[in-house]
């Protein structure tokens, strides 16, 4: 038997606007023409008791606007009645059914389980590893860059290095492909305190990373320009080693500290979601002005491409922009940019997402398996 409220739900929602129209004109003819009975039988002619009763009946377009909202909102009412009328009936039907049948509903339970949990499980791990590689604003756009051989490698095998400081900092300055360029450095350094060193994460960055991250100081204030270039002995902590060594106190701000022997002032805390971006999502300690001077030691960069700009275009631009530094001798660039996705850094890339297929297939023999229960428990029902 087919439920009263199952063919209500396939009618258009046109159509019944439509019938709440047609209702709502039957409703006002039918009380017009009684009124101008009961006016006739007191004497009056036909034609003066309807206008009569039109006349007492009040404006009909107001009227007929009143009776088709209130008729919209009993039926809305109706339906959301009937709707959680049957979900319960339903809900208290199936537990009642299961509760019936417990061997049965224990294996289908328990089939279910380990589809689904399988499959939430890896699609958390590939979701936070290669969708949502680097938490930042317009992360869709964010790309590594990195510099290749341009001739290849001997071996076959296609290399990838970091560009010095020299060119990294005249695509930081010159490419117009780009929302910004920002190389970072990261390191290692120990922090001296008076009960026992802690060995810590430094990452050297420039004022601008700061919102390139979407992110702001908790406590305190970035590093401005003048004190990067100046390479002024300013640090910023990071809100774990905030809580962790110093107590979350605010006084923290103004005080010094010593990393490797050399001498720091604390000017700010940055919050703990902020993270380097790298595919290990290493998590940073003590946050410093950026080092440029070093150039025999490349610098890692991450960039935002502008909204329309390709990857191949971005490449161009770069590589013309490294001819222009002299920094290679015989002005002959012996590498090429290469632009890489955050999820592509990954090692285990491909095997994440191999894994992705397999736990969906998972999933759907889950469900099949599920499905031959039921058309099993029928056919024992029929017989």
């Amino acid at each position: 038997m087919i439920r009263l409220g199952i063919p209500r739900a396939f009618r258009l929602a046109l159509r019944r606007r439509d019938k709440w129209e047609r209702d709502v004109e039957d409703e006002i003819s039918l009380h017009l023409s009684l009124r101008a009975e009961q006016l006739e039988a007191q004497g009056a002619a036909p034609d003066e008791a309807y206008r009569e009763a039109v006349r007492r009946f009040g404006p009909l377009n107001e009227s007929r606007a009143r009776l088709v909202d209130a008729a919209a909102h009993r039926e809305q009412y109706m339906r959301r009645s009937e709707f959680f009328g049957d979900l319960w009936q339903d809900i208290a039907f199936a537990f009642r059914t299961l509760g019936r049948q417990k061997g049965w509903t224990a294996i289908t339970v328990g089939t279910l389980t380990l589809g689904i949990g399988a499959t939430t499980a890896v699609f958390s791990v590939v979701s936070s590893v290669l969708i949502h590689a680097i938490p930042y604003p317009n992360a869709d756009r964010v790309v590594f860059i990195q510099q290749q051989l341009r001739n290849g490698n001997k071996g076959g095998v296609q290399l990838s290095t970091t560009a010095p400081p020299p060119v990294t900092l005249a695509w930081r300055a010159h490419a117009h492909s780009f929302d910004s360029v920002e190389p970072f450095a990261l390191g290692y350094a120990t922090l001296d305190s008076a009960t026992e060193p802690a060995h810590v994460t430094t990452t050297r960055v420039f004022p601008t990373f700061l919102s390139f991250a979407g992110s702001r100081p908790i406590a305190g204030r970035m590093f401005s320009a003048a004190e990067a270039s100046e390479r002024a002995r300013v640090a910023l902590l990071s809100e774990a080693l905030w809580q962790s060594r110093f107590g979350g106190r605010r006084d923290v701000v103004g005080r010094t500290i010593t990393l490797s022997d050399t001498t720091y002032t604390v000017i700010g805390v940055l919050p703990g979601d902020l993270i380097v971006p790298t595919p290990s999502h290493a998590r940073t300690d003590v946050w410093l002005p950026i080092d440029t001077t070093n150039h025999h030691v490349g610098l890692p960069t991450v960039a935002r491409l502008r909204r329309g700009v390709t990857v191949t275009s971005a490449e161009r631009e770069l590589d013309t922009i490294s001819a222009r530094t002299n920094t290679y001798p015989g002005g002959d660039l012996p590498y090429v940019a290469h632009l890489v996705k955050p999820s592509e850094l990954v090692g285990i890339h491909d095997s994440l997402i191999m894994l992705a297929g397999a736990v969906a297939l998972v999933l759907l023999v889950a469900c099949a398996n599920v499905a031959h229960l039921m058309l099993a428990r029928a056919a024992s029902r029929s017989l």
